[in-house]
């Protein structure tokens, strides 16, 4: 009797379902991005446009998620963009001064839904929102003081700049199944920003700090299409 109500208790156990720990998955993925829309408004001289400020991005980005149902995911990503300099930052500093490259970072939270694999195959939609900030360096820029001519009509210095806002993007692609546990495949991202606050320094590091709202309302964007790499532990 004892051995029938074991039976029956292992059996009754293997027939409800269990709820597993969500599987977490790790992805890193490359692209090329191109700007496009308004970086910011600068008074009188007009809109500053985001190819002005970027010729290209080349964006790696790290996602950690954890899938909640078999369709549905959901968890964190940072991005890290190097992009060239756009044509009007060439005019006004990097075609006299020694210029950095431009840089776009990234980080916030994001969610994904996949209809299942189809064959091979595993298409998916996704959506996040984050904090977004770009920063460019010029150095040893020569510009007028103030003062009057000839005694110290102009000063050299380091000039440091940051543009800070909110993003959110909307993505899609397509996975092939290399071995159960590996995924890789092509994505295209429409990231959509706003730049709120632009921060400029002078000189060496905490001289001459500023920091203040950007006049503009107007978003600006990049078009990034790359490939991922996606591995569930």
């Amino acid at each position: 009797m004892r051995d029938a109500r074991s039976i029956g208790l292992a059996a009754l156990l293997v027939g409800i379902p269990v709820h597993a720990v969500a599987q977490m998955t790790l992805a890193l993925r490359a692209g090329y991005g191109v700007p496009r829309g308004d970086a910011a408004s600068l008074g009188g001289l007009g809109a500053f446009r985001q190819g002005d400020l970027f010729g290209n991005l080349v964006p790696v980005q790290m996602d950690v998620s954890w899938r909640l149902s078999p369709r549905i995911s959901a968890g964190l990503f940072a991005s890290y963009g190097i992009g060239s300099q756009g044509r009007q930052l060439r005019q006004l500093l990097c075609d006299q001064y020694p210029c950095s490259r431009v840089t776009d970072v990234r980080f916030g939270a994001q969610a994904s839904w996949s209809p299942g694999p189809k064959g091979p195959v595993e298409p998916w939609l996704g959506l996040g929102v984050g904090i977004e900030e770009a920063r460019f360096d010029a150095r040893n820029v020569t510009f007028a003081s103030g003062n009057p001519p000839p005694a110290s009509a102009y000063l050299t210095d380091d000039i440091r700049t940051a543009y800070r806002g909110w993003a959110v993007h909307a993505e899609g692609g397509a996975d092939w199944r290399l071995r159960p546990d590996l995924l890789v495949g092509p994505y295209l991202q429409v990231m959509l920003g706003q730049y709120r606050v632009q921060d400029v320094q002078f000189g060496p590091a905490g001289t001459v700090p500023g920091n203040g709202g950007i006049p503009s309302n107007n978003p600006h964007e990049f078009i990034s299409l790359g490939v991922r790499a996606r591995y569930d532990l």
